[in-house]
């Protein structure tokens, strides 16, 4: 047994990022399985994915299932990744998962049976499943950590796949063409599931069908005009795409409904969840959540970092948000330019080195008046050296986050917003100072 589970744990990220299902397959086998038995809905996408994956977690729960969302990356604590029924999992239960791990993989290592070390992400999902059993969860969420068909959490055979949408990203692993990721992010597909997706495109959703056809696995495209977002902020859903399995036990429409999570694709994320939690309940025989309970349900679910709003004093407001690619940051924008009404607009901003920074600042650039650079305490870390190249001589650039926090905070004027965005280890780096700040729900 490691003498320290979560260090151990840590020390794995020194392998990296390592795709394939050779090894946690092995693993897992020598933990007996803990894949099997437990219904699963699996959710992979570009964007949304975590939102997405916390809104069937939630409908799951609302219907009285105990349910493990395994979800990633975490921002300030590795128990943010692993919760039951909306509550993170104690470091005590998390040191007992990770230590039959340990156990399992020194037997495998010792046999000959793990060629490699297995990596940080597959040491966690086995974790996960373990709690799932441990914690006799009835359903589980899981969160695909990069693409999906060679992804760790793709040994699950989940009965219900999620593909929330195609974008650019990770294309040093995915590849650098739309099909291509999406070939990638189809691999989740197993025979005989229920497929849901918000993606539209035609060449993309030939990609899934092409799947789907393969498998015998049936695919539900969601129309563009699901939710509808009205002045106060609330929604309108349209959850008519439920009724083939849920039959009338479920209403068709529900209005005025608010969303713990904020966002202009938040609404179409909300039906995509419930439909993926209806597809598995229907499944599993579970029963389906009141309207009243749904509508609780999805007010509660909460994200770190995710458009997280927080006041500051002198009547500013600080916008959280982890987006870490283009296809992100046009969203921010949108939501940015919704909050700040006209106010002056301070943006923090660092990215990791793979990430296309300009690219990510072209649509964040038109709303602010001030911008701060850092550089996240991450080995992938963009230098500063290399991010002003997109910006202004007179930018202001700190290597130390925390510098480049204090001076965002003096930049910003009274009544302003100050914007932290660009990726999840900057958030991390700065969590210490963003928590102490009153939220906004």
């Amino acid at each position: 047994m490691a003498a320290d589970p979560l260090a151990w744990l840590s020390a794995r990220q020194r392998f990296g990022v390592k795709l394939g299902l050779d090894a946690v397959g092995t693993l897992l086998a020598a933990l007996g399985h803990p894949e099997h038995g437990l219904p699963v809905v699996l959710v992979a996408g570009t964007n949304g994915k975590g939102s997405t994956a916390a809104m069937v977690a939630a409908t799951l729960t609302a219907a009285g299932e105990r349910t493990l969302l395994y979800s990633s990356p975490h921002v300030a604590d590795t128990r943010e990744r692993i919760r039951l029924d909306g509550r993170p999992i104690r470091r005590e239960a998390l040191s007992l998962r990770l230590a039959e791990v340990h156990a399992a993989v020194t037997r495998l290592r010792r046999g000959r049976r793990l060629s490699q070390q297995p990596t940080y992400f597959e040491v966690l999902t086995a974790a996960a499943l373990l709690q799932a059993r441990a914690g006799h969860a009835t359903a589980g969420v899981f969160e695909v950590g990069l693409g999906g068909r060679f992804d760790a959490t793709n040994v699950i055979p989940a009965k219900v796949a999620v593909i929330t949408g195609i974008d650019r990203d990770h294309t040093e692993y995915l590849g650098h063409t739309l099909e291509r990721i999406a070939w990638n992010k189809a691999g989740i597909i197993k025979p005989e599931q229920d497929v849901l997706t918000l993606e539209r495109r035609r060449d993309l959703l030939r990609v899934f069908r092409r799947e789907c056809r393969s498998r015998g696995a049936r695919l539900t495209s969601l129309s563009g005009n699901v939710a509808r977002r009205s002045r106060s902020g609330r929604w309108d859903l349209d959850l008519t795409g439920a009724r083939p399995v849920a039959g009338r036990r479920l209403p068709a429409h529900m209005t005025d409904v608010r969303l713990g999570l904020r966002g202009e694709h938040q609404g179409a994320q909300a039906v995509l969840g419930v439909m993926a939690a209806t597809a598995l309940l229907a499944r599993t025989g579970g029963h389906l959540p009141s309207a009243k309970a749904l509508r609780s349900a999805l007010a509660g679910v909460s994200l770190p970092g995710r458009c997280e709003r927080r006041r500051l004093s002198s009547g500013r407001l600080l916008v959280v948000d982890a987006a870490h690619n283009p296809a992100a940051t046009i969203c921010l924008a949108h939501e940015i330019r919704d909050l700040a009404d006209d106010r002056p607009v301070t943006l923090l901003f660092g990215v990791l080195a793979d990430k296309d920074a300009r690219a990510m600042l072209k649509p964040l650039i038109k709303l602010v008046d001030t911008v701060i650079l850092t550089q996240p305490k991450h080995p992938r870390g963009m230098k500063l050296k290399a991010l002003k190249e997109f910006m202004p001589l007179h930018t202001a650039a700190f290597v130390n986050p925390r510098a480049a926090w204090r001076a965002a905070l003096a930049a910003t004027p009274r009544e302003g917003v100050l914007l932290v965005a660009g990726s999840f280890y900057l958030l991390g780096d700065l969590w210490a100072d963003i928590r102490r700040r009153p939220l906004i729900r």
